[in-house]
């Protein structure tokens, strides 16, 4: 009886072997962290492949860092691959882009704020993030201060991408509020009813005590990088740009 109970155990260690699942740890971009490796589809992702996916969101340019001195086998960045590169002033040699769709930036306001059935001109969205214009009456909104909303790394793809591409390089007013996480960032515009911010589309519709304006502000593409791709890498990627993830995500 004995013999037959530790067959029937070692039967279940061998058939149960996809809990041993390999652990790929990828650092950077909250964006793809909080839309793309979500609980849900990380269940997913261990489910199928076998595969434990540790995101840790922190922003491209920490991510991006953290590969390069060899402490992750993967970043994940919204910023542009060639961007990463001029920043940390190395070469291409030996890295590799996983591109995983496309994403979308919106500017994000207090659900209660009138100014989200308005559609703003880039030149009104400038004004806005930069404290030039500081209340949105001035752009057909309520009378309320603007309150500007921003991640505190400067590393964050969407900090400066909206700095770059809406503002055309002006700095952010020097009452911006700064947010540890991107999340924080939204639930911080979702409690402060004259706040502005700029997160993934993905991200903001996840959060009903905001209102994404329309249209969005710019997309940009979202990838993975490696030098070393891990085991069962590419059919992580694989899986990830799978209609049925792409459904959950939203992203292009």
């Amino acid at each position: 009886m004995r013999l037959i109970s530790l067959l029937v155990f070692a039967g279940a260690l061998l058939s149960g072997s996809p809990a041993m699942a390999e652990t790929i740890r990828c650092t950077g971009s909250t964006t793809i962290t909080n839309v793309v490796f979500t609980p849900e589809i990380r269940a997913a992702i261990k489910d199928k492949l076998g595969i434990e996916v540790e995101a840790v969101g922190s922003s491209s340019g920490a991510g991006f860092k953290d590969l390069l001195e060899g402490k992750v086998p993967c970043s994940m960045s919204t910023n542009a691959f060639e961007v990463l590169l001029t920043k940390a002033g190395v070469p291409a040699d030996g890295l590799k882009v996983w591109p995983l769709g496309r994403d979308q930036v919106v500017a994000i306001v207090h659900r209660n704020n009138a100014i989200k059935t308005r559609t703003l001109t880039k030149e009104q969205w400038a004004g806005l993030y930069s404290g030039k214009i500081r209340n949105w009456s001035e752009v057909g909104g309520p009378d309320l201060p603007v309150q500007v909303i921003i991640s505190a790394d400067e590393g964050s793809a969407t900090r400066q991408e909206v700095q770059k591409e809406i503002m055309g390089g002006a700095a952010y007013p020097a009452d911006v509020r700064k947010s540890t996480t991107t999340k924080d960032e939204v639930a911080a515009v979702g409690v402060t009813l004259g706040a502005l911010g700029a997160v993934g589309k993905g991200l903001a519709a996840a959060n009903p005590a905001v209102a994404a304006m329309s249209p969005p502000l710019l997309s940009r593409d979202m990838i993975l990088i490696t030098r070393q791709p891990p085991a069962g890498f590419e059919r992580l990627v694989e899986y990830l740009a799978s209609p049925e993830v792409k459904a959950k995500t939203g992203i292009e």
